[in-house]
């Protein structure tokens, strides 16, 4: 971590001003985030973007692409996934709260990201059995379904009464034959610090005493950042268990090792879980790089290192920086 932002420290300001990535309100790590996207895109030769500041004047920013170039699935990995993109959001839940802007145009969106990286286990099924058994392989013997922007009842009193959703839900069967399933929030950019809703169900504290998932469920931590994401989603996701629905189920964070807040709010919830009853949904931590390593194993090592090189090479950005400042 100390390495990354390190790197991230040595990126000069008129670098970043150079690639028109200076934020002043990025920190470290979102600025380096930043850097890699620009070269990323200037790599992939994609016109760049800009966004209407407060008084109204348009500014570049090489995070961005244009909206050409958005409209045309250019944040998107392959044209397959920008398609399957479009049907999601054409077909999306009721209530799914995607910001077709903002992933199609927006270097930095975890939404996009989320189709890049799992996209292809929608796509390709026999992709999907190799890549779970490489990421996970207690938990799948077969793969059934992928879902993203997902919930099993927004608003409906028999899971969490409110309207939280997962980015990704991977359904099968275990290896022992169970009804499973991989419940996942995916990180990238942002912190654990997600808007805290105006009121939380009664559900939540309901499922967390009957299922014995965390140690004290009226503990004020959960309901506040940075844990209260993790909580409401840990609990839809033991809802399904609680409706017969599956059998076992994972739910599981996913950033880049070096977000460190996303770190430090998971390390912190883990230590509020109780000894579960069972059938509890298990939770941890999965690194975005250990993610596009499975993604290699499970067979497109070609891709991973496409993946790894736009979203996780701080190597690389360290090295480009001292590069273009020399």
């Amino acid at each position: 971590m100390d390495d990354i932002n390190n790197m991230a420290e040595r990126i000069p300001a008129k670098v970043l001003s150079d690639h028109h990535v200076s934020v002043t309100s990025d920190d470290r790590y979102r600025a380096a985030l930043r850097f890699m996207a620009a070269l990323w895109r200037e790599e992939e030769k994609i016109p760049m973007g800009q966004f209407v500041a407060r008084d109204g004047s348009l500014h570049k920013l090489g995070s961005l692409i244009s909206d050409r170039a958005a409209r045309s699935g250019r944040n998107f990995m392959t044209p397959a996934i920008a398609e399957l993109a479009n049907t999601e959001l054409t077909y999306r839940q009721f209530g799914a709260l995607y910001d077709p802007v903002r992933m199609r145009g927006n270097l930095l969106s975890s939404q996009a990201i989320c189709f890049n990286v799992f996209g292809l286990a929608k796509i390709e099924p026999e992709f999907a059995q190799r890549f779970m058994a490489a990421l996970m392989p207690s938990h799948f013997a077969e793969v059934t379904g992928v879902y993203f922007e997902f919930s099993p009842g927004r608003g409906v009193s028999q899971y969490t009464a409110d309207f939280t959703a997962f980015d990704l839900l991977i359904i099968g069967n275990s290896p022992s034959g169970e009804r499973t399933f991989v419940a996942v929030e995916l990180k990238y950019a942002e912190a654990a610090t997600d808007r805290l809703p105006r009121r939380f169900s009664y559900r939540h504290e309901e499922i967390a005493r009957e299922s014995g998932v965390v140690a004290d469920p009226e503990n004020p931590e959960l309901y506040r950042n940075p844990h209260q994401q993790l909580f409401r989603e840990h609990m839809l996701a033991q809802s399904m268990i609680q409706q017969d629905e599956f059998d076992a189920g994972q739910f599981i964070v996913v950033a880049p090792a070096a977000n460190e807040p996303v770190l430090a709010a998971c390390k912190r919830y883990q230590s509020l879980l109780g000894d579960p009853k069972p059938k509890a949904v298990g939770f941890e931590h999965v690194s975005l790089e250990r993610v596009i390593r499975a993604v290699s194993e499970a067979g497109e090592a070609a891709y991973a290192d496409r993946l790894f090189r736009r979203y996780c090479d701080f190597e690389r950005i360290g090295a480009k920086a001292i590069s273009a400042a020399a």
